[in-house]
């Protein structure tokens, strides 16, 4: 019959997990038998955990995503976490009243002429910058090992990391829009205004734009992929065993 041909195929990655959400003692002598064994589950696999060398290789967007975390998780750490710290040291003066800047303040001072939010050390700048240092940072050197390794992490890793970045880059432009770019160089320089303030602030944002798009299509096709997976493998249960795993895990819902 169908339902001794399914006992016959062996207990099925459902009735497997069903032992590890059932509490000690809650799984009848019937339950046991049908879950199969700990061997049984302990030697479970997929392909590519059988023969790690089989693993295809990364893909263009991979390659791409793991560059663009590791690039932009040392800037934010390096760069922004040293503004972060020493930013009073932009504008340092000695007792002669001469500037004396550090060498790694330097890219600071000089980004203070085309916004001179830098060298008054405004405290949004400065803790919008503490914040990407402190998070994103390393935020993104974690998305890009996720990307390298393939978890299962690096999809949300890649929402998240890259929605900051858009997010406080929006702010960051919108911020001094709304006081008609009284901070920054005059819209008459076209190589401090239009070429560096605006023109980088637009590749900065559009940079992340291919890693959101890219983690947002592979949540939807995991997504995609478990309810698939879940509704293959409920199918197995006979309508006994449907009705004793809604008793064990009142969260499964039927998808028939």
């Amino acid at each position: 019959s169908e339902e001794e041909k399914k006992e016959d195929a062996g207990p099925s990655p459902l009735r497997a997990a069903l032992r590890l959400v059932a509490e000690p003692g809650q799984l009848r002598d019937e339950d046991e038998a049908a879950l199969g064994d700990d061997e049984d589950i302990q030697n479970a696999q997929f392909d590519d955990e059988a023969d790690p060398d089989n693993t295809p290789p990364l893909t263009r967007y991979e390659r791409g995503a793991v560059a663009w975390g590791l690039f932009t998780g040392l800037i934010h750490i390096f760069l922004d976490g040293t503004f972060a710290v020493f930013n009073h040291l932009v504008r340092f003066e000695n007792e002669d009243g001469r500037l004396q800047r550090p060498w790694f303040v330097e890219a600071w001072h000089l980004w203070g002429n085309v916004d001179r939010r830098y060298r008054e050390s405004d405290s949004f700048i400065v803790v919008q910058v503490a914040a990407m240092a402190l998070v994103a940072g390393p935020a993104c050197l974690i998305f890009a090992w996720a990307t390298f390794e393939r978890t299962v992490l690096r999809h949300a890793l890649g929402v998240v990391v890259s929605t900051a970045q858009m997010w406080t880059l929006g702010l960051y432009f919108a911020t001094e829009a709304h006081v008609d770019f009284e901070d920054c160089a005059k819209k008459s320089d076209f190589v401090k205004f239009w070429l560096l303030f605006v023109g980088t602030t637009v590749v900065r944002f559009l940079l992340p734009l291919p890693v959101l798009g890219g983690s947002v299509r592979g949540v939807m096709r995991d997504a995609e992929f478990h309810h698939r997976w879940h509704h293959l493998q409920y199918r197995q249960l006979s309508t006994t065993e449907r009705a004793r795993a809604l008793e064990l895990e009142p969260a499964l819902d039927d998808p028939l």
